[in-house]
C-alpha cells in the first residue's frame, strides 16, 4: 500500500498543474495514517 501511495504522490508532482486531488480510502489502515502524517507537508506543497 505504501508504494502505491508514494506513486500517487509522485504522479501528482509530475502533473505540473494546480489541480486539487482528493484521496478517499475505502478502508482504515495504520499504513495510510502513517503515510499521511509523513507526507502531509509535501502534499500541501503540491
Amino acid at each position: 500500500l505504501r508504494s502505491l501511495l508514494d506513486a500517487l504522490l509522485a504522479g501528482k508532482h509530475q502533473w505540473g498543474t494546480d489541480i486539487q486531488v482528493t484521496l478517499i480510502p475505502t478502508f482504515d489502515s495504520l499504513v495510510m495514517h502513517e503515510w499521511y502524517q509523513e507526507t502531509h507537508d509535501r502534499q500541501q506543497e503540491l
